[in-house]
């Protein structure tokens, strides 16, 4: 059989026009089945032909080589399918193993031993042909019938064991220990088989199980079914870009409360955006007016979402996930508003990641496949207090049938996300001790209009979380986030805010509460309102009392009840006098080119009567009580930027600048 497989690694077998080192990219790094995945394939090859051996490039390929079912590597289909070791193969049943992995399912030799028998056929008159072998030794190996056992065993966690190796950087057959817990893998394995086989066969599924504690990976489902043709069952969909839909909309919630932009209740508006060229909708395709910031996270709301990232910056935010290890994929290159609702491409593994960050007071790290992985110190994506309202905050999503009259999954935060076009279906749930990701679709990337992330993956989640915590813990409250009561419309405490037209409970950080967030929100409006007016008496005389009454956003007003509105003599209402908040010095948008900014200092003036201004760079403090400040732009990476200056009467002023 050595002369068979010296053939083999000269690239005379090919496979869909690769060759034997483009077979070993593929299945090394799980290159799609386009024209972009071939090219992928091919500079793969390229890399591997440099770095190895003829020798080493073939001992790849047949250790890691599918041979259906659970069977990877020519020594365990030997064992598999023909009971014996790979190196005590006949002439014939070397060739039949060459053959197998260009079509494992189909010419499986315990089911399928005729198709078996005509793709080693072939082989052999190849190898006759060639002058590979002998004519008496081609003789004798076609008078050999095919035949071959079922396989005995199931590899357990075939996807999760092949990450681990390439994580222990071992190839060569050496013991690695991982963090897997065995009977834990088992039964999520077959339970994620049986509810998977209820969806439809071109539909695959992967989950990751997370210790919060130790960021250890105790259970990893690459795909539902391993091996399954119709769904693409070799593909490690854990470790696949796709678009998460609305999965990471807390982080955008926890980025905002951590920049001090909005408390758990700040005030949203879900409504049409027809000044601005992006323009989404709504799942549900309608709109809700005004709504809470931790309604808009429960519910899901789009439109308020993109307000707030765009309040946060989407440059911001993918530097924030870059900061820590989690690098979104982004369509057309540069960081936009649609990152809220899946413009950008991640995995379920780094998804996960991300929200058991939520039980580790805002922490994250590397997952672990093995104990001894080396783990660099944890990064922070959020503070403690942001981490807990954020947890909160997703505990009161409405959890599907039969799971919302389990009282203790109460403790469970989690959220969905749906892909444009039903492509990706996602949950994450994440209590104190676990995180449970699950993603379902289509490998290739085909739409499934009946694939919503509540009602396809969610299930699964909680299927899940019943298996490893039946009574999950919650996680504990910091001390700094503190219940305040804040009115509407302002947005501020009760205490603060001048006029207070709907009182809340809000969670905040450390009682900060933020006014609404709103560009165009004018400070106050005056109303007068007669104490005891006789009827002959000038609604606007001397003798009115003056009060004064919060204004909501203009593009809020439509949406108000007659009964939230308040009654205001038009001969009596006018503009508060002070001025608005304005930033000078640089334009808002306005452009940099590196090499005509070196040496320079530019002073940014905050046009107010006051001179107890505060400034931030991207979220990080420069001054206070300062009424101008100098920047140095040379020193700011490449990219967007944003300065925030904030008054003592709470008015706030942002401009973006980018520098190229």
């Amino acid at each position: 059989a050595r002369a068979l497989w010296q053939w083999i690694s000269q690239g005379e077998l090919v496979s869909g026009g690769s060759t034997l080192t483009m077979q070993v990219a593929r299945i090394l790094y799980q290159t799609e089945h386009s024209p972009l995945g071939k090219l992928e394939q091919m500079a793969r090859a390229v890399q591997l032909e440099w770095h190895f051996t003829k020798r080493e490039i073939l001992e790849l390929y047949l250790n890691r080589a599918p041979f259906s079912a659970n069977i990877e590597g020519v020594e365990m289909a030997a064992q598999q399918y023909l009971r014996k070791s790979a190196s005590e193969l006949t002439a014939s049943e070397a060739a039949l193993l060459a053959v197998l992995p260009q079509a494992p399912t189909r010419y499986r030799p315990d089911r399928h031993p005729e198709r078996a028998q005509a793709a080693r056929d072939k082989v052999l008159d190849r190898l006759s042909r060639d002058r590979i072998w002998s004519d008496q030794v081609i003789h004798n190996a076609q008078l050999d019938t095919v035949f071959g056992w079922e396989p005995e065993i199931e590899i357990t966690a075939p996807h999760f064991s092949r990450r681990a190796i390439e994580l222990a950087g071992t190839m060569n057959g050496s013991e690695v220990v991982t963090t897997l817990d065995g009977l834990l893998q088992e039964g999520i394995s077959a339970a994620t088989t049986r509810y998977v086989r209820r969806l439809p066969s071109e539909l695959s599924t992967a989950v990751v199980v997370i210790n919060n504690q130790s960021l250890e990976i105790i259970a990893y489902i690459g795909t539902g079914q391993f091996g399954h043709e119709s769904s693409a069952g070799y593909i490690n969909m854990a470790e696949r870009v796709r678009s998460p839909g609305s999965a990471l909309k807390p982080f955008i919630y926890a980025s905002a409360l951590d920049q001090g932009l909005i408390h758990s209740e700040s005030l949203l508006a879900d409504v049409p955006r027809s000044q601005s060229s992006y323009r989404p909708q709504n799942f549900h395709q309608s709109f809700s007016g005004p709504v809470a910031a931790s309604v808009a996270l429960s519910e899901s709301l789009n439109v308020p979402f993109v307000q707030l990232i765009e309040a946060v910056g989407p440059t911001e935010f993918y530097a924030q996930l870059a900061h820590n290890g989690v690098f979104l994929r982004l369509n057309g290159g540069v960081p936009s508003s649609a990152i809220a609702l899946g413009g950008a491409g991640i995995t379920l593994e780094e998804v996960s990641r991300l929200f058991s960050a939520l039980a580790n007071r805002g922490t994250t790290a590397p997952l672990k496949f093995t104990p001894n992985q080396d783990q660099p110190s944890p990064r922070r994506l959020m503070s403690p207090e942001a981490a807990y309202i954020t947890w909160a905050t997703l505990t009161n999503a409405q959890r599907p049938a039969p799971f919302d009259r389990i009282p203790e999954f109460d403790n469970i935060g989690w959220k969905t996300g749906t892909s444009w076009g039903f492509r990706d279906a996602w949950s994450v749930g994440v209590s104190r001790d676990y995180t449970v990701g699950v993603w379902v679709g289509r490998p290739d990337n085909q739409p499934n209009t009946e694939m919503l992330g509540r009602l396809t993956a969610a299930p699964l989640m909680f299927d899940i979380f019943q298996m490893i915590d039946r009574r999950p813990e919650g996680i504990e409250r910091p001390s700094d986030v503190i219940t305040t009561r804040i009115c509407w419309p302002d947005g501020r405490s009760e205490g603060t805010a001048s006029a207070c037209q709907e009182s809340r409970l809000a969670l905040t950080i450390g009682g900060q509460t933020p006014r609404t967030l709103d560009p165009d929100h004018p400070t106050a409006f005056f109303i007068a309102a007669p104490q005891q007016p006789p009827p002959t008496t000038n609604p606007c005389s001397p003798e009115t009392l003056n009060e004064s009454a919060g204004v909501w956003p203009r593009s809020l007003i439509p949406w108000l009840t007659e009964a939230t509105k308040v009654s205001i003599a038009p001969t009596c209402l006018q503009r508060n006098t002070r001025e608005q908040l304005l930033i000078g010095g640089i334009e808002n948008g306005q452009r940099f080119v590196r090499s005509s900014i070196e040496n320079q200092t530019h002073q940014l003036i905050a046009q107010t009567e006051s001179r107890f201004v505060q400034w931030e760079l991207n979220g990080e403090v420069l001054a206070e009580n300062a009424p101008h400040i100098e920047l140095a732009l040379e020193n700011l990476s490449l990219g967007e930027h944003q300065i925030r200056a904030t008054d003592r009467l709470g008015r706030q002023a942002r401009i973006r600048f980018v520098i190229q």
